[in-house]
């Protein structure tokens, strides 16, 4: 049970009903609305009044995943754009009235998902509507804009992927793994894309993708229901749905043996990625995996650093992650060597500590560190209003039900360490494995891994 949660709890001045799950952990139960507009736009809300506060937050069924070859980058180029003006509020105006009212903004992109979020004083939410309405409806796409936006982007694309070698290997990772599916290619965009993409092509992905259809609006904070309801149809029931049908995204073909690539780079230890096609977050397996990444990594006495760091020596950093994906991921491993040591040692040895867990699976204290760690890590996500508008809309998003988001916290109780056993035996297996080995050359040593998706 994790500490600090009473049977019933007031948190942050809503109602916290908590039933328990069956080691005893709460699952916690906020009083959500869910509403539908009459475009079919879906509004979730959830009262606050412990604190004069307001977010709201739209969440849009789309990503780089949506994009087509040679527009790569458009959903987060647009990202930023749709802060650089439109009819009624111009240029950097959005931001610039926002914080004026005491308000602030940001957003991000990822393979399935873009997100844009703002908390501002109750006073404000009139504002923020209307800020919303002007550029979900009459978004301006200067040239001006345009132009500078595509500037910054290319930027941030040499920063985080071209002059990182992480980013640089895991970018590669991707691009290798995949060979059909949309996943191949990095949020940001290939460069070559960003150096020619065109306001038309932009302007349609908008107009293709920004529809009522694809939205979840969450509002959370310190106003009353009933009264804003009718406040959100006048301003957002008449968006238009869209016109445009899309085809299925490519089924990527299952991999029939393992790739390997080389990336010599600028760096000043060796560094391995090792990536597993894994199955998409809504998969039963999934849940086999999700522990058995934080057995690998993630509890204190995770078996890739406890072996490879503290016993062996051989590395300086081991880390295992499993994409939250819509459509079948990646489980991936990354090592940075210790100096003297060379990656084919870190690679054998970590693939060593994946095959003891496929042969055996965790042992029942390292299965309760694992829950416990997920059900504490899925309660801090619903710590404050924000952490609440965002964790439902995402649950939303990628599983399909806002209701995910209250339930995550006792989700993998049930699992048992022969299914975590299984997953890891049936998918993190050689067949399906690409690697990729960073060979160092001379120079000057590599930045910090980067977060996962783009940011504005």
């Amino acid at each position: 049970m994790v500490a600090g949660f009473a049977e019933v709890a007031e948190l942050a001045g809503c109602v916290l009903a908590a039933t328990f799950g069956g080691d005893g952990t709460p699952v916690p139960s906020f009083a959500v609305g869910e509403h539908r507009l009459r475009n079919g736009l879906l509004v979730l809300t959830l009262e606050d009044r412990s604190a004069p506060i307001v977010t709201f937050q739209s969440i849009w069924s789309v990503g780089s995943a949506d994009e087509r070859p040679s527009v790569t980058g458009a959903a987060h180029f647009l990202e930023h754009l749709m802060f650089d003006g439109a009819r009624k509020y111009g240029p950097k105006e959005f931001d610039r009235r926002l914080e004026q009212a005491g308000g602030s903004s940001n957003a991000f992109t990822s393979f399935d998902v873009t997100a844009y979020h703002e908390e501002f004083p109750p006073d404000a939410l009139d504002l923020v509507l209307d800020l919303e309405r002007d550029r979900m409806l009459h978004l301006a796409l200067a040239e001006e804009s345009f132009q500078s936006e595509l500037s910054t982007v290319r930027e941030e694309r040499r920063l985080r992927n071209e002059d990182d070698v992480f980013g640089a290997a895991e970018e590669l990772l991707y691009a290798t793994s995949f060979v059909a599916h949309p996943y191949q290619w990095p949020t940001v965009g290939w460069m070559a894309d960003l150096e020619r993409l065109q306001t038309d092509e932009i302007r349609q992905f908008w107009r293709d993708h920004y529809r009522p259809e694809h939205c979840t609006l969450v509002l959370a904070g310190d106003f009353a229901t009933a009264r804003l309801l009718p406040r959100l149809e006048a301003v957002f029931g008449d968006l238009p749905r869209g016109a445009a049908t899309f085809p299925p995204h490519s089924t990527e073909p299952p991999q029939r043996g393992e790739r390997r690539v080389r990336l010599e780079r600028e760096a000043e230890l060796p560094q391995v990625l090792l990536g597993w096609h894994a199955p998409a977050c809504t998969d039963p397996d999934w849940k086999g995996l999700r522990l058995a990444e934080i057995v690998l990594s993630e509890i204190n006495s995770a078996r890739l650093d406890a072996r490879l760091v503290h016993e062996l020596g051989i590395a300086v950093g081991a880390h295992a992650s499993l994409d939250e994906t819509v459509e079948p991921g990646l489980f991936a491993v990354g090592l940075t060597a210790a100096p003297g040591h060379a990656a084919d040692e870190l690679e054998q040895a970590a693939r060593a500590e994946i095959a003891r867990l496929a042969e055996s699976g965790p042992t029942d204290d390292e299965l309760a560190c694992a829950r416990a760690r997920e059900s504490a890590s899925a309660l801090r996500d619903l710590e404050t209003v924000h952490d609440r508008a965002l964790a439902l809309g995402l649950a939303q998003r990628f599983h399909g039900d806002w209701r995910f988001a209250l339930e995550r916290a006792c989700w993998l109780d049930a699992v048992t360490a022969e299914e975590v056993r299984a997953a890891v035996a049936r998918h993190l297996v050689p067949s399906n494995l690409t690697v990729v080995t960073v060979v160092p050359t001379p120079g000057d040593e590599a930045g910090a891994a980067p977060s996962g998706g783009a940011a504005r």
